[in-house]
């Protein structure tokens, strides 16, 4: 027999619905757009994806702000992902970008550490600075500079004949 549903076409299209409201409400509050802005259905329903593309962080850093998430990041090889998620109204929000390692290198470097909790009989004293550096747009590399530019070109063979067989 089939699997029963436990969730039903109406039900799924209201939280569709609230999801994709919420998205263009977030989207809305950004001065940086995301590259892609999407509703992504998930077994446990839906969430709201925002995608600011490469080597910009300030989006992330800005989604983190307005709804006051910490920010993560994670390496793989060749390039770090930087994001926000939080859960807002139920629903589970992601906001990333795709950072190359030296890029990632300059913006953690502009952006200063978390000050460490004041202690409590000098807390009055001292004031946190939660200013956060953007890091600026990256630099286009002349395609001299180029490790490609440097290579040299492999030209295609041509196919061996009949008699050189």
């Amino acid at each position: 027999t089939a699997p029963s549903e436990t969730r039903t076409a109406d039900a799924d299209r209201q939280e569709y619905k609230r999801a994709s409201a919420l998205m263009d409400r977030i989207v809305g509050q950004l001065t940086s757009l995301p590259r892609s802005a999407a509703v992504v259905g998930e077994l446990t329903g839906f969430r709201v994806q925002l995608n600011f593309g490469t080597n910009d962080p300030r989006g992330v850093l800005e989604f983190a702000e307005i709804t006051d998430t910490p920010t993560a990041r994670d390496a793989a090889p060749g390039c770090v992902w930087f994001e926000a998620r939080t859960t807002i109204e139920g629903i589970p929000v992601r906001a990333e970008v795709l950072l190359s390692p030296e890029a990632a290198a300059v913006f953690e470097a502009q952006t200063p550490k978390p000050n460490p909790a004041p202690a409590a009989h000098d807390a009055e004293d001292q004031a946190v600075d939660d200013t956060v550096t953007v890091l600026p747009a990256p630099t286009a590399m002349p395609l001299g500079s180029s490790v490609l530019a440097h290579v040299t070109a492999v030209s295609p063979q041509a196919a061996p004949t009949a008699d050189a067989l």
